[in-house]
């Protein structure tokens, strides 16, 4: 099976991340000793997909899939039978169960929901996968050019609806009598650890599988408190932004993030589309190459938010003359307010294109963009009152943790994009598996990955298609991680084959 390159710290095992696991077990009375490092061993075969990962695509997320399925062929695919279990239906998770199943591997896919819940009512979202990938090679590409559940940019409506009928179809070929056997379960199972290979309980079922995949997402989108706009209305899949229905309409966006750049140029923008973007970049590609140098530059830094938004405001090339062109003439008239509880606007966890995107927006104010900007407020929550929104916020004070910002108008509609919390995973595991080294391995596992920007290059280039012979090249499936990384996970798999 090939490889996809890019995205790769995937295949990072809880295992490789309780090196220290018989040191500290030394500390342990001797009874203990030995079922924690039982323990350890199987651990190696759970897997996290990217939940903490901070550049959060669809695309991303399936070729993540795809680089994890590569590398556990090439440790199970010579074996009877491997087993394999899924946990969450979403897009990252499918991908991984089909193309498993089609290497053979008996899999089993647990989700408490439908396949694809969270874009089930989000058909006005227009996706595309690979515009947020740009400066690298193929950014511009419409097609995610993927083996299994692959998509064409548009709404997400649609692309759902793509994934839908394919599941279908895999479903009745990867059935008892297909190539291999693909089980989608309806359920919230636990994963017990204190076996040699992972058990996946659920109800009065267990069942024993060679690997477990943890694919359940990013966690909760984050939103305040008793506020009317809550997970349930507000979220960036059920809520987008909408033609302006007078003149005198009042938006409000909390957050500075992707989402919150995106539901601004929704705001803002006639006919906002993530195609007619892709369109200029790619027309203006040669006399974009200093900003591409530049991009690729931030990207490789190790730049907090801070200076990272100083060089992006101070530098020359960010100024893209024709995008504010084509927004200045496509402006709404609609007034918008946007509050966050930074001072910096651009961060690092925000995509170069968005980036690019909302500064050359805001030149924009100059040709009737009507944008009021409030930095360093914190949202508290969102009341309803005749008809309008009323958000209240408070601001950091010398002298005390937070006070009341007053006289804001209220808005039409509030957009909340506040990020995620991250899924508290210990709950994925039986409460005989919740100890202290599988805490600190998750954890260990988090700051790994959201505290390092070398780790957050978005080299997500599929270099090779399904079913070719090639199975490694010089840029496969490890050749991509940070190389104290890599020598982890190459040491795994030598103790694993």
């Amino acid at each position: 099976m090939p490889s996809y390159a890019g995205h790769d710290r995937a295949v990072l095992s809880l295992h490789q991340l309780t090196a220290n696991t018989e040191d500290t077990a030394k500390d342990i009375k001797a009874t203990k000793k030995e079922e924690l490092l039982g323990k350890s061993k199987c651990l190696e075969r759970v897997y996290i997909l990217g939940c903490f990962e901070r550049r959060r695509t669809i695309y991303s997320q399936q070729v993540r899939a795809l680089n994890l399925i590569h590398t556990i062929y090439s440790m199970f695919g010579v074996q009877r039978n491997p087993r394999l279990a899924v946990i969450g239906a979403g897009p990252a998770g499918l991908t991984a169960a089909v193309a498993a199943a089609n290497l053979g591997f008996h899999t089993t896919v647990y989700e408490h929901r439908r396949p694809f819940d969270t874009f089930l009512n989000a058909s006005s979202r227009e996706v595309h996968p690979r515009l947020f990938e740009w400066p690298n090679e193929g950014w511009h590409l419409r097609n995610a050019g993927l083996p299994f559940f692959n998509w064409t940019a548009g709404s997400i409506g649609e692309v759902r609806k793509g994934w839908m009928s394919e599941l279908k179809a895999h479903e009745n070929q990867l059935g008892p009598t297909g190539t291999g056997k693909l089980h989608l379960v309806t359920g919230s199972p636990l994963i017990d650890l204190t076996f040699e290979k992972p058990r996946v309980v659920l109800d009065n079922d267990s069942q024993m599988f060679n690997v477990v995949i943890i694919a359940v997402g990013f966690g909760d989108e984050s939103f305040p408190a008793e506020s009317v706009i809550n997970r349930n209305n507000g979220s960036f899949w059920a809520m987008a932004p909408a033609a302006p229905n007078g003149p005198d309409e009042l938006v409000e966006i909390s957050g500075m993030g992707d989402g919150a750049v995106q539901d601004l140029l929704l705001s803002t923008i006639s006919d906002f589309s993530w195609d007619d973007i892709a369109h200029i970049l790619y027309d203006l590609d040669q006399e974009l190459d200093a900003l591409k140098s530049f991009t690729l530059r931030m990207e490789s830094s190790r730049y907090d938010s801070r200076t990272l938004d100083f060089r992006y405001q101070s530098e020359s090339s960010v100024n893209v003359g024709p995008l504010v062109e084509v927004f200045s003439r496509r402006l709404n008239g609609r007034s918008v307010r946007i509050c966050w509880d930074e001072r910096h606007l651009v961060s690092r966890s925000m995509s170069p294109v968005n980036r690019i995107l909302l500064l050359n927006l805001l030149k924009c104010e100059q040709h009737g963009l009507r944008i009021e900007r409030r930095p360093r407020i914190k949202l508290v929550n969102v009341t309803e009152n005749d008809g309008l929104l009323h958000s209240n916020y408070e601001k950091p004070d010398a002298l005390e943790p937070y006070r009341s910002v007053p006289g804001l108008h209220p808005a039409n509609a509030v957009f909340i994009r506040h990020g995620f919390e991250p899924h508290e995973l210990t709950t994925l595991f039986e409460q005989s598996s919740r100890d202290a080294i599988l805490t600190d391995a998750i954890e260990s596992l988090r700051q790994l990955v959201g505290n390092n920007p070398a780790l957050a290059a978005p080299n997500c280039i599929p270099l090779w298609r399904f079913g070719e012979t090639d199975t490694y090249r010089e840029h496969g499936t490890l050749s991509r991680l940070n190389p104290v990384v890599r020598a982890s996970v190459e040491a795994t798999f030598q103790r694993q084959t």
